[in-house]
């Protein structure tokens, strides 16, 4: 039975002037060593570099649209020179490329859609409450509020697909 009990803070306190004389600070964990604590890494003169791109990540769903499976024929048909490896590996960087951009096109944001709607909701209803008998606002509203139920339906599916496919 070992006596190492390997422990790790999870947090820092620091008061808002701090927070605000270090805009920029960044706080890490270091490595475990020859004790049995991680030790926090403070730095306070965090760089500002370029946003690390997103792993691309296949998601199951998009196999229930036509589109995505089209796309992925399309350039795997093609013949491409080199070894079958060579080959293997431009393939599918092609694929991700386009599978990006259509899922991009084809989804967007979905969080941002959904607060961009809210958003406008909010902004429909304080125009109604000093007209509400505006033809062009109650038709805006309806449109917004189709569009938000679209939205939460898309969500719900979805969830229903992941689900569907984990359980």
């Amino acid at each position: 039975m070992s006596n190492l009990i390997y422990e790790r803070l999870d947090r820092a306190i620091a008061i808002a002037d701090w927070g605000q004389l270090y805009p920029d600070a960044s706080l890490m964990h270091g490595c475990f060593s020859c004790s049995d604590h991680c030790p926090i890494i403070l730095n306070t003169n965090m760089v500002v570099g370029q946003a690390k791109a997103y792993l691309f990540r296949y998601q199951n769903f998009w196999a229930q649209y036509q589109k995505s499976t089209e796309l992925i024929r399309k350039i795997w048909r093609p013949p491409v020179g080199g070894t079958q490896m060579y080959q293997m590996v431009l393939k599918l960087r092609r694929v991700r490329y386009e599978l990006r951009v259509w899922a991009n096109q084809h989804f967007g944001n979905f969080a941002e859609k959904v607060t961009k709607n809210e958003d406008k909701i909010k902004f429909v209803e304080g125009k109604l409450l000093d007209n509400p008998s505006s033809f062009r606002l109650n038709s805006w509203m309806s449109r917004l509020l189709k569009h938000r139920e679209q939205l939460q339906l898309f969500n719900q599916n979805i969830g229903e697909i992941i689900e569907g496919k984990n359980g």
